[in-house]
């Protein structure tokens, strides 16, 4: 399993709002790189794009907080679900150095970032994205998710999230995303087929059903509601 798409989450991380230039910034990446990524900058919106939290363990490392009701229709099946583009340069205002700039994608959305200095702090002028490198990788947490899932009906898989599922390790377990919530909140799934609510502020890993039959019967018979489960942990 690659790092750069498992989110390891010891403990909550402040969140950041993204400024104008932050923004802004990303926006001149993408108008630097090749022709076949503009796509790209229909992305860069404070609609979607409501925050960036760090990474519990890789301080350059930066997850980006979606509004997930707008979400899917920025995604693109033409290029691999799992991506990353590197050795984007660009220099820093304070020292002078030259920095590198990873983006990670999940089925054509950036959700990620890695960059050593704070976006502020670098020169959007001297962008280079010249020696620009793409990478594909294999998602093992999806087919994770797969076996752990065996057996149920696809029209109740539907409704959730199982394509944009990654593992979360916390101090609690190892859980996988199976559906995104407000805010950056999560219902998750263990091996076991438990089913957890992840959130993130408060820190709470709640468990809902001890088997997943029990979660899918729930979904079924339309005695769970998901919303109104985090409204009375968040509440």
């Amino acid at each position: 399993m690659f790092g750069f798409f498992k989110k390891k989450k010891k403990s909550p991380r402040p969140r950041r709002m993204f400024t104008s230039y932050d923004l802004d910034f990303f926006r001149s990446v993408v108008k630097k790189l090749p022709a076949k990524y503009s796509f790209l900058l229909e992305q860069i919106t404070p609609k979607l794009w409501t925050a960036e939290e760090p990474d519990s363990e890789d301080n350059d490392l930066h997850f980006l907080v979606f509004n997930n009701d707008i979400r899917d229709p920025f995604e693109n099946e033409n290029i691999p679900s799992v991506y990353r583009l590197r050795n984007i340069r660009v220099r820093n205002k304070v020292d002078g150095a030259i920095y590198l700039l990873e983006l990670m994608f999940y089925n054509g959305v950036i959700n990620r970032y890695k960059m050593r200095a704070p976006i502020e702090d670098l020169d959007m002028a001297t962008i280079d994205c010249s020696r620009v490198q793409a990478d594909t990788f294999r998602n093992n947490d999806r087919e994770e998710l797969n076996k752990i899932l065996q057996g149920i009906d696809q029209e109740l898989l539907a409704s959730l999230n199982i394509a944009d599922t990654y593992e979360i390790e916390i101090e609690e377990g190892n859980f996988y995303v199976i559906k995104y919530l407000e805010d950056g909140n999560f219902l998750a799934i263990t091996k076991r087929g438990e089913v957890y609510l992840l959130v993130h502020d408060p820190y709470v890993v709640k468990k809902l059903f001890d088997t997943k039959e029990e979660f899918f019967d729930a979904i079924k018979s339309n005695s769970f509601d998901a919303q109104k489960a985090l409204d009375e942990v968040i509440s």
